[in-house]
């Protein structure tokens, strides 16, 4: 996983605002939930994110939500 936010945070090299990023998780303090946080920690550390965590009723939501445009990543 860590290696997934390492990728993606190298890849944006030029200096721009922060891309806003979007993670449905699943229910605050389960482990998707846990390691979204993580990731948007990581994530907003660099100056190229602005990353926050949705909480949702689960991976059928995230997968809703993924397809509907409204996050940008889901843990499901």
């Amino acid at each position: 996983m860590l290696t997934v936010i390492a990728f993606i945070a190298s890849s944006h090299t030029a200096i721009a605002a922060p891309q806003q990023l979007t993670i449905a998780t699943g229910s605050a303090g389960w482990e998707y939930n846990k390691a979204g946080e993580k990731i948007c920690h990581k994530l907003n550390e660099s100056e190229h994110f602005q990353c926050k965590v949705i909480v949702t009723r689960g991976s059928l939501q995230n997968i809703e939500l993924l397809r509907g445009g409204e996050v940008n990543l889901v843990l499901s």
